[in-house]
């Protein structure tokens, strides 16, 4: 059995939407920026740099 207790990981997950709770995709904005919208409602979620 995988025990995780006590490794530092890193949560490679996407992020889920906060308005209706479906997973979040990448998008890239014109000048290069990466940020999150809604794979199905299209909530934007704020740029990551």
């Amino acid at each position: 059995m995988d025990d995780d207790r006590g490794r530092e990981t890193e949560d490679d997950r996407p992020p889920i939407c906060p308005a209706c709770g479906v997973t979040m995709g990448i998008v890239v904005d014109g000048s290069g920026r990466t940020g999150h919208v809604c794979l199905e409602c299209g909530y934007p979620a704020e740029s990551s740099d």
